[in-house]
């Protein structure tokens, strides 16, 4: 048999597979034929840019948050996977040409597994420096000790869908392989990437919102890590027998093979389902405004500023005008699980928002808003939505409020009426507090 060229990394290797020679060795030849001969520079570079501009989408508002930083990266996935997949499916129908032999040895030595090493070392390595860079940007001042488990699964996710490639390959021409494994892809992401009841197999986060107050569940990311080694080995377990195009697996392929999609299945059912964990998160960033703390989260460090400022002229046009009763004790950032004001009535919040942390400026409605609602109230946190009359005070107490500090501010988000009066307001705000308010 006369080898060609795009054969030579399998044939080179020999009937013994990657096994025969020093593994490190045959590693860095691997990766460097199939950049060179393959179609992996052209997959990594997709990876990278497409993973690059997804960082840079919204302002780069994941900064500092190192969960977030780790969820926001993966939403390329949604992309990169089918692109992965299809391009792999390519060369492994390019490559695996006349190496048929090699695919009734150990599933070690088959072409798909050799494919699969250079693209997983190749793309890996890729996303690690794109993950180092976000996290040298980030800067995130709180770690989590499962943070380097939740980027392991990441690389397994990718290798998984090189291994989808490289099963497409195997049975395809070259000239349908990329579209096919491509929209197989797409599939299974839009399939087994959504949370639900049960361990999605593709579950990368894609977080929208800060991730302050959660952390990584162990058992979730150990369960997906299973799952994703398992469905990858049952992928290259599914060889042709007798050459590619006849599309027939041999019995002890298929049944393995079965066995492990069993096994992701009953993991997927019986594991744990909540991919995060709610976790006591500290806001230890603090200060003071006229004498009033105020207190945000070291994630958010950068954002606190503008806040600060607006409530500094909140504070003052209260006091010039005998509104004291406006101001709490201490006003302490909220995150996704935790409001300051359950422990402590006398304690209001800031809510920064996805916007906030994109470089947009709070508002003194948004402060003040965030400062006099009760959203700690179990009358507010039910199923049943507050009655008009409560939106109308709560309205009119806001209004009043930034009003003294920007006259006509009230009427620009919808409100004119009259103000209330320091002792209406101060009953009003009492009665929030206290979650005793008569017209909830």
């Amino acid at each position: 048999m006369v080898t060609t060229e795009a054969q030579a990394p399998v044939a080179h290797l020999g009937p013994r597979g990657i096994t025969a020679r020093r593994a490190g060795r045959d590693v860095v030849f691997l990766v460097r034929y199939f950049l060179r001969y393959g179609l992996l520079a052209w997959s990594v570079a997709i990876q990278v840019g497409v993973e690059t501009t997804v960082l840079l989408q919204r302002g780069a508002q994941w900064r500092g948050d190192l969960l977030w930083t780790l969820d926001w990266i993966p939403v390329a996935i949604v992309v990169v996977g089918p692109v992965v997949a299809g391009i792999a499916a390519i060369d492994m129908a390019r490559h695996s040409v006349g190496t048929a032999h090699l695919d009734r040895g150990g599933v070690n030595r088959t072409p798909a597994t050799v494919l699969t090493l250079a693209y997983g070392l190749g793309l890996g390595a890729a996303h690690l420096v794109v993950v180092g860079v976000a996290l040298a940007v980030s800067l995130p001042p709180v770690g989590d000790p499962l943070a380097p488990l939740a980027v392991l699964v990441q690389l397994l996710i990718l290798v998984f869908f090189v291994t989808l490639g490289a099963a497409v390959g195997r049975f395809v021409g070259p000239v349908l392989a990329g579209v096919s494994a491509a929209g197989a892809a797409f599939v299974v992401t839009y399939l087994a990437s959504s949370p639900g009841e049960q361990i999605a197999l593709l579950a990368f986060g894609g977080a929208t919102v800060p991730r302050i107050g959660y952390a990584y569940a162990p058992g979730f990311l150990l369960a997906q890590a299973a799952m994703l080694v398992l469905a990858s080995v049952a992928l290259l377990l599914v060889r042709p027998v007798d050459g590619r195009r006849l599309r027939r697996v041999s019995l002890r392929d298929g049944s393995v093979a079965g066995v492990a999609v069993l096994v992701v299945a009953a993991i997927s059912f019986t594991g744990p389902s909540e991919r995060l964990r709610p976790v006591d998160a500290e806001a230890t960033f603090c200060g003071a405004v006229q004498a009033i703390a105020t207190c945000f989260y070291p994630q958010h460090e950068r954002i606190a500023a503008p806040f600060k400022d607006q409530f500094w002229v909140l504070v003052s046009a209260a006091r010039e005008n005998g509104y004291d009763a406006l101001l709490p004790e201490r006003v302490v950032e909220a995150s996704m699980t935790t409001l300051p004001q359950d422990d402590d009535p006398s304690v209001a919040a800031f809510y920064v928002q996805p916007d906030h942390l994109q470089g947009i400026e709070p508002s003194l409605w948004e402060v003040a808003s965030g400062i006099v609602q009760p959203v700690h109230c179990p009358q507010v946190q039910g199923e049943e939505p507050p009655s008009d009359r409560y939106w109308a005070d709560l309205n009119a107490l806001t209004a009043t409020w930034v009003d003294l500090a920007e006259p006509g501010a009230g009427e620009q988000m919808g409100y004119f009426g009259e103000p209330l009066s320091p002792q209406v307001a101060s009953q009003l705000v009492a009665e929030f507090r206290s979650c005793t308010y008569p017209n909830f």
